[in-house]
């Protein structure tokens, strides 16, 4: 009787140990320890709860729909209307910093004559929690807001606030 149940409990452990290192390595895969930074693909995958409150994309497109729906097309004076917004990748910055963390989503845009733009959307999030891990000062749960206005800041390259 107790063979059985030490072989049920290490069981169960084993299990809960497997899941963990499982979970662990999926968040690890997309993490650079180096800068700090977590990237994913907005298609397939999101972000971690703990790095931030939402999803990035969905600021950024929700933004891109205002302004489509605004101006008929985006950039203002493209040549012809968005058929579709399609995020492709989307990268949470450095986390080792004590105040706001930046993010960026890059977006395919497709146009109506079959035409394809790449543009990369560059923001930070509206404030985030911190911690000080000795001299390294640590960002997460970044918490994500409206963004209010988008400038060109080189060809393929638009900051937001």
């Amino acid at each position: 009787m107790i063979k059985r149940r030490s072989l049920l409990l290490l069981g169960i452990i084993a299990v809960a140990v497997f899941g963990l290192a499982t979970a662990l390595a999926g968040l690890l895969i997309h993490f650079n320890l180096a800068y700090g930074t977590y990237t994913y693909d907005p298609k397939t995958q999101a972000p971690p709860t703990i790095l931030v409150d939402g999803r990035p994309e969905t600021s950024v497109l929700t933004y891109l729909n205002n302004q489509i729906q605004q101006t008929g097309t985006y950039p203002a004076g493209a040549p012809s209307k968005v058929a579709l917004l399609e995020p492709v990748a989307v990268r949470i910055g450095s986390i080792y910093t004590d105040s706001q963390m930046p993010l960026e989503v890059q977006v395919a845009i497709h146009y109506a004559d079959g035409s394809l733009h790449d543009e990369r959307f560059q923001f930070t999030s509206g404030g985030c929690l911190g911690a000080e891990l000795g001299n390294l000062a640590v960002s997460y749960q970044g918490r994500l807001r409206p963004l209010e206005r988008c400038w060109q800041a080189a060809p393929g390259i638009t900051n937001c606030d």
